[in-house]
């Protein structure tokens, strides 16, 4: 908890840490009323073994083989993968930057807003 305990300690109110690819970091990230988002991009996945990259491969399988789409997410199955439960959001990448930021405005931006 090196690094997340360091970025917590010194980040403004209302932060965004980009690139979360812990268990650790993302339970961090809900215990301080945080919202995790997911972004998968099809055909891009990373196969590497390091665990900083299994653990969210693991969680981004198991929503993929859920069929989930663009949109706020709950991994309430007792199967899911350590981590899947403080998944928030799961967004598919799947076309521009400015696809992807048409999603995040409509899909995430609403909800965190209330």
């Amino acid at each position: 908890n090196v690094w997340v305990d360091y970025a917590f300690s010194n980040c403004p109110p209302k932060s965004c840490f980009t690139d979360g690819r812990y268990v650790n970091e993302l339970s961090r990230v809900r215990s301080a009323s945080g919202a995790n988002i997911l972004l998968w991009r099809p055909k891009y996945e990373n196969n590497d073994s390091n665990e900083s990259e299994a653990q969210i491969k693991r969680i981004v399988d198991w929503f993929v083989t859920r069929g989930a789409t663009d949109g706020r997410v709950s991994a309430k199955d007792e199967l899911a993968p350590p981590g899947a439960s403080v998944i928030d959001f799961f967004i598919v990448n799947d076309g521009t930057l400015s696809d992807l930021y048409g999603k995040l405005e409509r899909v995430v931006i609403p909800e965190l807003q209330t």
